[in-house]
């Protein structure tokens, strides 16, 4: 991504980026040049379903804050890691630091909520062209995740002539 300096949205679960100093650097450096930015995935690998409103929005602020700290600029938005609960768009819009939430698998395109009496951005994410396929077993080879990826590129350019289009590549 650097070579090409291709722009990435880093999916940060904030106590993981605590414990690897390292890959928090590296994500700073894209983000302090303005190629990187950051997606809050969670203050660490646990189910909000389990979870109390209030702790819920503990965890939210307690990711918000350390990914704030690690990569020198704050998410812009929020992905749960094991999905949303009925809380979590509200509070993130209580919250009041997030652009967008990605915690949707309803459209292939951005779109605007009313959560209360405010708009919420919506970036939906896709397991299509993921790379979890290789872990359920639909891909084995990079060279057919390649593949996958160019033909789904293509058909979206190809339809993006008439109608937006958004393609998000899914890298873990």
């Amino acid at each position: 991504l650097q070579q090409y300096r291709v722009p990435a949205t880093f999916f940060a679960c904030s106590q993981a980026l605590e414990r690897t100093p390292e890959i928090a650097a590296a994500i700073r450096e894209g983000v302090v040049s303005g190629q990187n930015d950051v997606c809050a995935h969670g203050l660490r690998w646990e189910r909000h379903q389990t979870m109390s409103r209030d702790a819920e929005r503990r965890a939210i602020h307690g990711a918000y804050d350390s990914l704030t700290h690690q990569t020198g600029m704050p998410p812009a938005g929020w992905y749960c890691r094991y999905a949303p609960t009925q809380n979590t768009r509200e509070l993130l819009v209580e919250h009041g630091g997030f652009l967008y939430d990605s915690d949707a698998y309803n459209d292939e395109l951005p779109y605007w909520t009313i959560i209360g009496n405010n708009q919420h951005l919506v970036v939906p994410y896709t397991q299509l062209t993921n790379d979890t396929k290789f872990f359920r077993g639909g891909i084995s080879t990079g060279q057919q995740f390649f593949d996958f990826l160019k033909e789904s590129f293509d058909m979206l350019y190809e339809e993006g002539t008439t109608q937006p289009k958004m393609m998000s590549v899914g890298l873990h």
